[in-house]
């Protein structure tokens, strides 16, 4: 004490003339009076440490966000109003198509492929336009000047006298029009081919045997696989080959599927020469050395219906004995993968070795192994459009009326009638190509629904207004979020479009898919309404909107002083509030590793970067040529990933393993429920969207998540952390104050490290142990990064540890969030305001 005010800093009176034989008991009071003062200004310093700066204002955000909360009501206590647990057992939501503001409520319009069409208050198909030549019948009027003359016997009145005059008739006009019309034909034509060209023999360079090894007792079975570029049918399938010189035996030829790594999907019975058959082809056949064309080419039919990008396999075999004299397969060496661009559309392969398995298609040539892929070239059917002259001709008949009167004086006054030059119209029709704008609609796009948060659902019926035009479809399905992905439930006619759970479900998900058979039309939905039969609520959340104080308030280094929140509540309900920053953090991860080892000729144990692995999803590669077979060749803890081979590697030994991971872990001990949104960047550089309960599930109180499906690339989560939870009035740990903070513990004689509950801002004001002071950089360090201190000894077992310091809460925006449980119906909450408080 003495040391923080000196008693220098007092000047003394002269003691034996002002106070005479009293001097010593004046001495001593002022004395003690100068320790009352200094010990006064220690403890102010210490109070205003534990109790915080003067709090200036409070403010109370607007209650409460439903964009996170659920499972409450409104409703009042002792004439306030309070928030409280939903007893509701009925509720609904209704989507209009014609209001925005009611889907942009309900409606998940990031995962949504229909289109939102409120200008015309539907929901539909999306829409594009094509412009196509339509045969267009042309009509013009047409007009000619004729004399129509009839002769005609007319009596002058002593005689008949033949003259021509005009009369009714009927004039036969005949039209003639020739135009091209395109006309639809059926041809063959090369679909895909290697190398790239018609004459396939040219590109011949290495010869690849099949057949039976001697010296192995295995049998060569040769594969090349390649991408359909289209939907067709393959009719003829032609090989560069070298038939036998002396044997006749056959060799065979077939197509079969694939799997996702493009090696071909068959079976091998009876492996051993000479009686190994194959199965799973599409189509098989046999060539003999007769069916040998001009320049090694053999020509082999087929009439097998094949799929656009899909993955087919040319699989090629024999039973006789390899040899000098034996098939050979002509193929180009150095060219295993066929690409297209970036795209792979095809890889050679080959099948010697059951414990092997699929290998790149190769040999030895001068001791050089030798990769690559057989020459082929596959015709299927394609339909083109041939141009056709046609030769259209039609007679029409116009009927004209035509009069001219004029008198007759001598020899007798009459009136007769005389030609007259007149015009006639007729109508002239012709065809011609128009091009024209037409409206197309996508096919099967879906409409999904945020994820529907209420109290425990029992039972949900749905009542849609929508339009289906004949060839279109909408298919509307309830999904039920479990551990491996989502049930998916049909709403359709004979359930009455309603489902009944088993067991109450806390979150459902919705969506509708459109379907049309005919591109020119759309079903459509005008508006959705959902109605649930519920039970009370067990569980609330309750988040407070947002809050940023005043500009002016955040020129400190902390605004923030503390948040509290009113509430009251029966004995079986129980309520803790988190202090949430209302700032979204990005936080990255790859979710697929390569890792690469070493043999030594010892070592059969690998450790994995990454734990847990996504089961099934690794693929082990040997010397990059032997895919490793699981349990056979090797076993693996996909919860601590680690990889045990059967044999062990040799040194030199090359060991790949690609896997995916099983479970992603963030920086953060808890988030926002709800607040999340996650994409992955996969290998191409593609940002895709994620979706919970499709591609993941979320454990917000941990801050993990864990995958549905194996997941390539980059993952990218944006979440809101929470800074401070499970606080209560219970334990007196609400208010949270946000300013200067007073922390303790009760040691247990072991622990050296611990971890305060915000990072402080340097330096901390005070540690003690069991009331005594510490000297940090001599009896403890902090880590100001972490938020850590570590002391030298640990301190003894039940001392009281106390820190005292101010947090780095530099956070522009927080929330409060209020979660709130109970035990039955018959327990209630009341939850009447947040309160956030800082210093101007």
């Amino acid at each position: 004490m003495s040391g923080q005010c000196p008693e220098k800093d007092f000047r003394l009176p002269d003691w034996t003339k002002a106070y005479g034989d009293q001097r010593k008991v004046t001495e001593e009071m002022l004395r003690s009076y100068h320790r009352a003062l200094c010990y006064l200004k220690d403890e102010t310093e210490l109070i205003h440490a534990k109790t915080g700066p003067q709090i200036r204002d409070t403010l109370l955000p607007p209650f409460a966000d439903d964009t996170y909360s659920y499972g409450h009501a409104l409703g009042s206590r002792q004439g306030r109003d309070a928030y409280m647990f939903s007893n509701d057992t009925n509720a609904s939501i209704t989507i209009d198509f014609s209001d925005y503001e009611s889907v942009k409520e309900y409606v998940d319009e990031r995962k949504t492929t229909a289109q939102i069409a409120v200008e015309e208050e539907k929901l539909r198909l999306p829409d594009y336009q094509v412009t196509e030549i339509k045969k267009v019948v042309e009509h013009e009027v047409r007009t000619e000047k004729k004399i129509v003359e009839v002769e005609t016997q007319i009596w002058d009145g002593t005689k008949f006298e033949t003259k021509k005059i005009p009369r009714e008739v009927e004039i036969p006009v005949t039209h003639r029009d020739e135009y091209i019309e395109n006309v639809p034909k059926t041809i063959l034509k090369p679909i895909i081919g290697w190398p790239e060209t018609q004459d396939i023999s040219r590109g011949s360079d290495i010869a690849w045997r099949p057949g039976y090894k001697t010296w192995c007792k295995n049998h060569v079975i040769i594969a090349q696989t390649f991408r359909v570029p289209y939907d067709t049918t393959i009719k003829k399938l032609y090989l560069a080959l070298k038939p036998p010189k002396r044997s006749n035996k056959p060799l065979h030829v077939g197509i079969a599927p694939t799997d996702e790594k493009y090696r071909p999907k068959i079976k091998i019975k009876r492996f051993k020469w000479p009686d190994m058959d194959v199965t799973g082809l599409l189509e098989r056949h046999k060539i003999r050395k007769e069916d040998i064309g001009q320049g090694n080419v053999a020509v082999i039919d087929f009439d097998l219906p094949v799929k656009k990008d899909q993955l087919y396999a040319i699989v090629i075999w024999t039973k006789s004995e390899q040899s000098s004299s034996n098939w050979r397969v002509l193929g180009i060496r150095n060219k295993n993968v066929i690409k297209a661009g970036d795209r792979i559309i095809g890889r050679g392969w080959m099948y010697w070795n059951r414990r092997t398995g699929w290998e790149h298609l190769s040999r030895t040539i001068k001791r050089r192994k030798v990769k690559g892929s057989i020459c082929f070239r596959i015709d299927g059917v394609a339909v083109i459009q041939e141009p056709k002259k046609v030769v259209k001709e039609w007679t029409e008949y116009v009927r004209k009326i035509v009069y001219d009167e004029v008198k007759v004086e001598y020899p007798v006054i009459k009136t007769v009638l005389v030609p007259k030059e007149v015009e006639y119209t007729y109508d002239f029709y012709y065809v011609r190509d128009v091009p024209v704008t037409l409206t197309k609609y996508s096919s099967g796009m879906y409409l999904y629904l945020k994820p529907i948060k209420l109290n425990p659902v029992e039972y949900v019926v749905l009542d849609a207004t929508d339009s289906r035009p004949a060839k279109t479809s909408i298919e509307y399905q309830i999904g039920i979020p479990t551990s491996g992905g989502i049930d998916w439930r049909t709403l359709k006619p004979e359930n009455n479009y309603s489902t009944t759970f088993s067991r109450p479900v806390k979150v459902l998900l919705f969506r509708a898919k459109l379907i049309t058979e005919d591109d020119s039309v759309t079903p459509s939905i005008k508006s959705l309404k959902l109605s649930f039969r519920t039970q009370p609520a067990s569980e609330m959340l309750l988040v407070s909107r947002a809050f940023t104080p005043p500009l002016s308030g955040i020129l400190c280094a902390n605004v923030w002083a503390a948040a509290d929140s009113t509430y009251e509540k029966t004995p079986g309900a129980q309520i803790n509030a988190s202090i949430v920053l209302n700032e979204d953090v990005m936080f990255s991860h790859p979710v697929s590793y390569h890792d690469r080892y070493k043999g030594d000729g010892i070592t059969r144990v690998f450790q994995l970067t990454y734990a847990p692995v996504f089961p099934g999803s690794e693929v082990v590669a040997l010397n990059e040529e032997e895919i490793l077979e699981r349990d056979k060749d090797y076993t693996i803890d996909y919860k601590l990933g680690k990889l045990t081979l059967t044999r062990t590697p040799r040194e030199r030994d090359q060991i790949d393993v690609e896997y995916s991971i099983r479970q992603v872990d963030l920086p953060v001990d808890e988030i926002l429920e709800g607040s999340s949104t996650i994409s992955l960047e996969t290998p191409e550089g593609k940002i895709k969207q994620l979706y919970e309960y499709e591609d993941y599930y979320e454990d917000y109180k941990e801050g993990k998540v864990s995958f549905y499906k194996p997941l390539q690339g980059l993952l990218q989560v944006v979440y809101k952390p929470i800074l401070v939870s499970n606080l209560s009035h219970e334990d007196e740990t609400l208010p949270a104050r946000l300013d200067t903070q007073r922390w303790t513990t009760r040691a247990d004689g072991e622990t050296k490290v611990f971890k305060l509950p915000y990072v402080p801002v340097e330096p901390i004001f005070l540690v003690q142990i069991d009331d005594e002071d510490q000297v940090e950089g001599v009896d403890y360090f902090v880590d100001y990064t972490t938020g850590e201190i570590i002391f030298n000894v640990a301190p003894s077992i039940d001392s009281i540890v106390e820190v005292i310091y101010t947090p780095n809460v530099r956070c522009p925006t927080l929330r409060l969030a209020l979660r709130g449980n109970r035990t039955s119906e018959q327990e209630q909450a009341y939850i009447y305001d947040t309160r956030f408080t800082y210093r101007p």
